[in-house]
């Protein structure tokens, strides 16, 4: 089974709990900002981090510098529904 931490909005955890049920995936742990996200990856194990870079405590750019840094056999999906200049991509 993959454990999968969901990080972002309440209503969208409870959206991607629901799309995820009826697969061979378990969301073992939810988080509404930054802050206890990375609690429970310094707690616990996850296979899969699903983040939104809109959280409401930290920027995402940083928060995605500190991604970086999770096990290597941790992936880590980023996505967003917003679009200030700060969240696209920089070549």
């Amino acid at each position: 089974m993959i454990r999968v931490l969901s990080v972002n909005a309440p209503a969208l955890c409870e959206g991607t709990r629901a799309l995820l049920e009826h697969s061979r995936t378990c969301v073992t742990a939810e988080a509404g900002t930054a802050a206890d996200a990375f609690w429970v990856l310094a707690t616990g194990t996850v296979d899969v981090v699903l983040w939104d870079l809109g959280l409401p405590d930290q920027n995402g750019v940083e928060v995605a510098e500190r991604l970086m840094s999770l096990p290597a056999d941790t992936a880590v999906v980023v996505a967003t529904a917003h679009n200030p200049p700060q969240y696209r991509m920089r070549r």
